[in-house]
């Protein structure tokens, strides 16, 4: 896979991803049901997701920090399931 940005990735990168992605929206569903505000679940849920994917979606250094990035993706996640 020929990304936006980085070097060339194989199929381990997209298991990576599409992990991420799942569980990125399980922790978001799970949370926003459970009543939580979009500012509470953009505090908990990039710690619940660093340990497994926080070393490998930072390997771009400045240009995408993780705990930037999941941000975002966690606002659009919540928009979707609350």
């Amino acid at each position: 896979m020929i990304m936006g940005h980085g070097d060339v990735a194989g199929k381990d990168w997209l298991r990576v991803f599409r992990g991420y992605l799942e569980d990125l929206v399980a922790a978001v569903r799970q949370e926003a049901l459970g009543g939580a505000t979009l500012a509470q679940v953009q505090q908990w849920v990039p710690n619940h997701l660093a340990a497994k994917y926080e070393a490998a979606f930072s390997r771009y250094g400045d240009y995408r920090p993780w705990r930037q990035l999941i941000l975002g993706n966690i606002e659009r996640v919540y928009s979707q399931v609350s």
